[in-house]
Formats: C-alpha cells, sequence, structure tokens
C-alpha cells in the first residue's frame, strides 16, 4: 500500500514561471531534448494540482470531458455520489438516470470494507 505524501497540498510552482507546452508535447511527450524551465513547471503543475484536488474531494466532481466506464463512481454537483451504468461522456448524472444511478452501500459491505482497510492499516 502506498503511503500519503507528506506535502500532498502543496502545489508545484504556484507563483513561478509556466508555460503550455501544447498539445503536440502532450500528444508525444519528450523527444530527445531538455524541456524548459517553464514547460516543466506547467507540467509538475498540473500533478501536483490533479494530487491536492484528490485530496480535497475524495471522489472526483463529474464532468462534461471525462468517458466514464460502467460502474464509474463520480459526484454529482448536488454532492451526491452516482455510479455508471453504462459507459458515458456529457451525461450528467444529476439528470441522467438512462447513465446513472446513486450510489449506495450496504452496511454489510461498509463493515466488510473497513474491516480490510483495519487490516491493511495493521
Amino acid at each position: 500500500m502506498t503511503t500519503k505524501p507528506e506535502q500532498i497540498n502543496r502545489v508545484w510552482a504556484e507563483t513561478g514561471v509556466k508555460t503550455d507546452p501544447g498539445a503536440t508535447k502532450y500528444n508525444d511527450g519528450w523527444g530527445v531534448e531538455i524541456p524548459t524551465h517553464g514547460d516543466m513547471n506547467y507540467i509538475l503543475q498540473g500533478a501536483s494540482q490533479a494530487a491536492k484536488y484528490n485530496n480535497e474531494q475524495g471522489i472526483n466532481t463529474w464532468d462534461t470531458e471525462t468517458t466514464y466506464p460502467i460502474d464509474a463512481i463520480t459526484k454529482g454537483s448536488d454532492g451526491r455520489l452516482y455510479q455508471a451504468i453504462v459507459s458515458n461522456t456529457d451525461a450528467d448524472p444529476i439528470s441522467s438516470p438512462a447513465e446513472w444511478v446513486a450510489f449506495t452501500i450496504t452496511l454489510a459491505a461498509f463493515v466488510a470494507l473497513s474491516d480490510r482497510v483495519a487490516a491493511l492499516e495493521a
């Protein structure tokens, strides 16, 4: 099990120089080259912002750009959790009952999960 980073809420280069390397670089990655510090700051800032966001939210909030596979869980704008019953993109869980159902967990499943977590922490 991975341990939680100590500096999970710090964002890299929050006030530093950042330059977006562009869509081509995102698709191709680095070749035989040395990236500029601005490009690296941009990439590392995005990664550290994502880690901070996940730490704060616990479960990501639904968005229009993500393709959600069957059984994906997301947080609706109403703060409730939803589970995808079909793969979908741009189907708001709050208003798309053909794509999403409210996520629920039984007490027995919760206790079993809690026991597994406790065993991992022991």
